[in-house]
C-alpha cells in the first residue's frame, strides 16, 4: 500500500517538474482582463474525482469568494451576453483522502466572448485569456482550508491584475467603464 502511495507521489512530483521545465506555457499576461467590465462566475468542486461517485457542486465552495469581487469593485454579472463580461471559471478538484493526505488542484481561469474586427458579425470564443493553477499535498483534515487559501489568493491576483489593467478611480471602480448591460 505505501508503495502505491510512493508512487503516487512521485507521479506527482515528476508530473510538477516535467511541466515546469518542458514548459507549460506561463499565465496569459494581464492584458486579458484588460476592459473587463463584469465577470460571470462559474465555481465547479469536485471531490474524489478519482471514484466513480463525483460530487460536483456549482456554489461557492468556500462561500466567501463572491465577496472579494465586490470588494474590489468588479461586477458579477448572471451570464456574459456582453463582450465585456467574461467567464471566470473557479475549479477546485479533490482526491479522495489517503494515508499520504489529500492530492488538491485549484485553477481559475478567463474566457470571453471575442469579435473579429474584419467581420464584426462574427463572434469568437477564446478559450482562455487568464489562467492560473496550484496543486499540492495536504493532510486530509486541512484539505478545504487549503484549497480555500489557494482559491482566495488567486483571485486576489487577478483582481489585482484588473485593477491595474483597468485603472480604478478612487472608489474602487473604473470611471470609464460604463455599467455592461446584462448586469443592468
Amino acid at each position: 500500500m505505501r508503495r502505491i502511495y510512493a508512487r503516487l507521489f512521485c507521479s506527482v512530483m515528476v508530473l510538477a517538474v516535467s511541466n515546469a521545465v518542458n514548459g507549460i506555457p506561463p499565465p496569459a499576461p494581464d492584458f486579458g482582463v484588460k476592459g473587463l467590465q463584469a465577470v460571470h462566475l462559474l465555481f465547479d468542486q469536485t471531490v474524489n474525482k478519482a471514484t466513480r461517485d463525483q460530487t460536483i457542486d456549482m456554489s461557492d465552495p468556500c462561500g466567501d469568494t463572491v465577496d472579494l469581487f465586490a470588494q474590489a469593485g468588479l461586477p458579477i454579472a448572471k451570464g456574459a451576453d456582453n463582450p465585456a463580461v467574461g467567464h471566470l471559471f473557479l475549479t477546485i478538484e479533490r482526491s479522495a483522502p489517503q494515508e499520504a493526505g489529500v492530492l488538491y488542484l485549484v485553477e481559475i481561469s478567463l474566457s470571453q466572448d471575442m469579435r473579429l474586427v474584419r467581420e464584426p458579425d462574427r463572434k469568437l470564443s477564446v478559450p482562455v485569456t487568464y489562467s492560473d493553477r496550484h496543486y499540492g499535498l495536504v493532510a486530509a483534515a486541512s484539505a478545504k482550508a487549503k484549497t480555500c487559501e489557494e482559491l482566495h489568493a488567486m483571485v486576489s491576483e487577478f483582481l489585482e491584475a484588473w485593477q491595474g489593467q483597468n485603472r480604478l478611480g478612487a472608489d474602487g471602480h473604473n470611471p470609464a467603464a460604463a455599467q455592461p448591460a446584462s448586469l443592468a
